[in-house]
């Protein structure tokens, strides 16, 4: 009993702030195409499926034929639809075909032999790569990813200074009780 109650004691941490979540099942999501690919498409699509010339509804999934076949093809299901349509996930019949419920939907949703379908992770990884244009060479960004300024040389080649109006001097008023420290 002892041990539980501190297992109990040593799960409970405060009021859950800076907590992390726990991992969900599979993991991160891929960052690149290569990635999709090799975690999604290939494993997940191609192996059990949508592979070679038997490929259901002609959609073949394997690593020399998805891009070319999903990128700004027409579904054939809803030929109104882009199988996936560059910078526009909710828009692109991929989506479609993998969430919970969408009335646009016709068939099974996918992959057919789920449950498990894809992870939250893994479809947001692909609505990522959809929004970011589709291409072979993303790679996303962490949603806190800090960004870089890097100043740009003007028309001299000398790196520009900000000028007055990049600078309202807020951040120069703030007081250690604004960012939660003691008066």
């Amino acid at each position: 009993m002892q041990g539980l109650l501190a297992l109990t004691v040593a799960g409970c941490v405060g009021n859950g702030v800076g907590v992390p979540a726990p991992a969900e099942p599979g993991g991160a999501g891929p960052k690149t195409w290569p990635e999709i690919q090799s975690q999604i498409l290939e494993p997940t699509c191609a192996q059990p499926c949508h592979h070679g010339g038997a490929s259901p509804k002609g959609l073949a999934l394997d690593s020399a034929s998805a891009y070319k076949m999903l990128v700004g093809v027409a579904s054939s299901e809803v030929p109104s639809m882009l199988r996936v349509a560059p910078g526009k996930p909710e828009d692109s019949y991929l989506i479609v075909k993998l969430v919970g419920s969408d009335p646009r939907r016709v068939g099974s949703r996918m992959p057919r032999t789920g449950p498990p379908f894809l992870s939250s992770a893994q479809v947001t990884a692909l609505r990522h790569w959809i929004q970011a244009g589709a291409t072979t060479d993303w790679k996303d960004q962490p949603a806190d990813a800090e960004v870089l300024m890097v100043p740009m040389p003007d028309a001299g080649g000398e790196p520009s200074e900000p000028g007055p109006d990049t600078h309202d001097g807020a951040a120069d008023a703030l007081q250690p009780t604004d960012l939660g420290g003691e008066n």
